[in-house]
């Protein structure tokens, strides 16, 4: 596992970017513990997509990557993952 900074510098620096206030068991303190919990989180899940895409780049077959819409998915956001795909030679001379 990788060591991130100390939770009391993660708070100091919130406070120093104006969130949460800067006395102590102020909200910026509340708020370390869930941030690193999430950047663990996402760190665990990066690691293992990029292990994943390894695997699946491995087999040689064709990969195709799209971005994650943000705003969810509606009927523009599939009209623009088709058109990212076809960029992608999906559906060509089909």
């Amino acid at each position: 596992a990788v060591e991130g900074p100390p939770p009391a510098a993660v708070a100091k620096a919130l406070s120093a970017a104006g969130l949460g206030g800067a006395r102590r068991g102020g909200k910026a303190e509340r708020l370390v513990a869930p941030l690193l919990e999430q950047a663990a989180e996402y760190a665990e899940r990066h690691t293992l997509e990029r292990a994943q895409h390894s695997v699946l780049t491995g087999l040689g077959l064709p990969l195709h990557e799209l971005p994650l819409l943000t705003g969810g998915m509606d009927l523009a956001g599939v009209h623009e993952l088709s058109a990212l795909l076809r960029e992608q030679g999906v559906g060509a001379g089909a």
